[in-house]
């Protein structure tokens, strides 16, 4: 009977009876046991429960929620990230001196950086206004 009581309080039915009897039988200790009890016991319950779906959500890697759509798109994004370019353009030869410096330069991270900060400055001006 004890436990079957201790496990009906767990389901929030009729602990506080319980504990009402407790605490004209045993005194406020036994009434302080069982709120422990039930405190410690449903934050368990819930951290399982928690624990279960954040499992299942990160095993399924969030797909079970998305639409159709939204599978297409995120497979689209995957198979854009492997695609790779079908030809690299060869180093130029030692005798083409000009345009092996062009290709080092053009390859190099500095070119990129620059490219992109013109094409910002770009977007501003075309942004601001002219009178």
């Amino acid at each position: 009977n004890a436990m079957l009581a201790l496990f009906e309080t767990l389901s929030y039915k009729g602990w506080n009876v319980i504990r009402d009897i407790l605490w004209k039988r045993e005194g406020p200790w036994a009434a302080a046991f069982i709120h422990i009890y039930v405190f410690i016991g449903c934050m368990i319950g819930i951290t399982l429960f928690v624990g279960v779906v954040v499992a299942n959500y990160t095993e399924n890697r969030g797909t079970a929620l998305l639409t159709v759509d939204q599978r297409r798109w995120r497979d689209l994004k995957a198979r854009l990230k492997m695609a790779q370019p079908l030809h690299v353009p060869p180093k130029p030869s030692e005798s083409a001196y000009l345009r092996r410096r062009f290709y080092e330069w053009t390859m190099s991270k500095t070119f990129n950086s620059i490219f992109i900060i013109a094409i910002v400055i770009n977007c501003v001006t075309l942004f601001l206004p002219w009178s």
